[in-house]
């Protein structure tokens, strides 16, 4: 009896792990959307924007996959954002602070994921975005949005280097 059960939970453990494993893992420097809260505060204390990139680390597309490295590469180590990854199949897997946002990112740029926003995070206020077609075609498109939200908040005006 003692075996049987043995068995049982070893099955049980094993059943149970592979699916621990599979948790997209997000690269050092990145924010999980569930972690928002902290990210929020700290991008305020440190007067930096917030980067809200919606995509799926675990897609088969070939285009989102290369979309996604993309915008990480560009913003996971910017000094001056907070780089936040969500992941879902709508809208509603943002934080609901971000949802408005990221409903009229969707409705300028189109909603072909990877998607990246940059948000103010005192207010919460879309400031830029772009999704995986601008910049597919361009992948300068990380800097020029980057530099739009920046002149939004009036970042950047004293710098005349």
């Amino acid at each position: 009896m003692k075996a049987l059960l043995t068995v049982m939970l070893c099955g049980a453990t094993i059943a149970i792990c592979p699916a621990a494993d599979k948790a997209p893992k997000l690269p050092r420097g990145v924010v999980s959307a569930e972690k928002y809260a902290e990210a929020k505060s700290s991008a305020v204390s440190e007067k930096k924007l917030i980067v809200y990139m919606w995509s799926d680390l675990e897609t088969t597309c070939p285009k989102c996959q290369a979309g996604t490295e993309a915008a990480m590469k560009a913003y996971k180590s910017n000094k001056d954002v907070v780089l936040v990854f969500g992941q879902g199949k709508d809208t509603n897997h943002a934080p609901a602070s971000l949802r408005g946002p990221l409903t009229e990112a969707v409705s300028k740029v189109g909603n072909a994921i990877p998607i990246v926003m940059i948000v103010d995070p005192s207010n919460e206020k879309l400031l830029a975005a772009a999704c995986y077609k601008q910049f597919a075609e361009d992948e300068r498109v990380f800097k020029k949005i980057q530099k739009d939200a920046q002149a939004a908040t009036g970042a950047g005006k004293d710098d005349k280097s």
